[in-house]
């Protein structure tokens, strides 16, 4: 997984689009989110979808991820780490959405721009994919190791300890859709659990830098101070894609 990054990080560092100017630091309005030919210049080259594995969660992704350029777009668009990271979120998750009501596996460019233009719009507006749950204690699982196994989810949202605080679903291995697709299909959509999907990972840290893997901090991600429990599979360790302030709990 690490030569498959080298190689895309490689390949984004050497393809830059046009910069915007950076005479104004500003929010800026949608008409120039784009440069004048309508290249998208926010995006990292797409990873062909052999490269698509997560070595962590033994698996290839459901859904190939649109990985956002995060120091062009923060800097451009004056975002917070965790509001690029919504926003990649919400990007991919309203992109898949829209190719599922078409019956279609790729949306075309300009259904892409409105998608990115409202995204935008919606990041500004404070609305989230992911909203923060409002316990004071958060239950994180780490669900990948336990899909092939029926009933799993259920007997560790039966744990006692499990009441104490809001259960979160977080895979490397599912996408947005895919997690709902999955609580559906166990019929337990209709409870209130939050996800973590693929889409939320990065190659960027919260300076801007490049890591050679992608990786999600939990502190940034949820950017309140919360109690953070961690749940994963007894025999596993936790992936280091997985960084941020957390107690360990192996189920």
């Amino acid at each position: 997984m690490k030569i498959i990054l080298v190689t895309f990080l490689f390949i984004l560092t050497s393809c830059g689009g046009q910069e915007l100017s950076d005479s104004a630091l500003k929010r800026r309005s949608l008409k120039e989110y784009y440069i004048s030919s309508g290249e998208v210049n926010y995006f990292l080259p797409e990873l062909p979808s052999w490269a698509n594995y997560s070595s962590a969660g033994k698996c290839y992704l459901d859904k190939s991820v649109r990985y956002l350029n995060f120091e062009k777009l923060r800097r451009s668009l004056l975002l917070s780490y965790e509001e690029a990271m919504q926003m990649q979120l919400m990007f991919n998750y309203e992109l898949q959405k829209a190719g599922e009501k078409k019956h279609i596996e790729t949306v075309d460019f300009k259904s892409e721009e409105n998608i990115f233009y409202d995204v935008t719009q919606k990041i500004q507006q404070k609305i989230r994919t992911f909203n923060t749950p409002s316990y004071s204690r958060l239950n994180v699982i780490w669900i990948d190791p336990f899909l092939g196994e029926k009933g799993a989810l259920k007997k560790i949202l039966d744990l006692k300890e499990m009441s104490l605080g809001h259960p979160i679903l977080l895979s490397m291995c599912l996408s947005q859709r895919g997690l709902e697709n999955y609580l559906k299909g166990i019929k337990m959509n209709n409870k209130n659990i939050r996800l973590i999907s693929s889409e939320a990972f990065t190659p960027y840290d919260q300076n801007n830098e490049i890591n050679y893997q992608l990786n999600i901090n939990l502190d940034d991600l949820f950017n309140i101070k919360k109690k953070v429990y961690l749940y994963f599979k007894k025999g596993n360790s936790v992936p280091k894609e997985i960084k941020g302030h957390f107690y360990k709990k192996k189920i």
